[in-house]
């Protein structure tokens, strides 16, 4: 993978560098310039880029999500948002058994906690 000549042997390398470019913002904090050339050149080779971009970016921001996760946030020309994980395009997609097991996940997880907080206060 080669973002902006920049070569990366290995899927390790690449979610490397963009985890310390994620990692080097505080939330809700714009990424800077070559960040974001970085980040608009990952979006560009994405297989549904025309999703992602549709009117154009404005800018890029960090923003923390479940679990005070950081991740890319995308805010497009019109105004409209959407996150954008580095690690999905790079490592692509999941298998369908792999996106099975997540959605199960999500969708017990708010459940399970409860069910644990329970156990702790009795």
């Amino acid at each position: 993978m080669i973002i902006r000549n920049i070569e990366f042997k290995h899927k390790k390398d690449a979610l490397a560098y963009f985890k310390n470019i994620v990692n080097s913002y505080k939330p809700i904090q714009t990424i800077n310039e070559n960040d974001f050339k970085d980040l608009v050149e990952l979006i560009e080779n994405h297989p549904d880029k025309e999703e992602k971009i549709v009117c154009g970016i404005k800018k890029n921001q960090v923003i923390e999500v479940r679990y005070k996760t950081k991740c890319f946030e995308l805010i497009r020309k019109d105004g409209s948002t959407e996150v954008f994980s580095y690690r999905k395009r790079i490592n692509g997609e999941s298998n369908p058994l792999a996106k099975f097991r997540k959605t199960c996940s999500e969708t017990i997880s708010e459940d399970l906690r409860n069910v644990t907080m329970n156990k702790e206060n009795r």
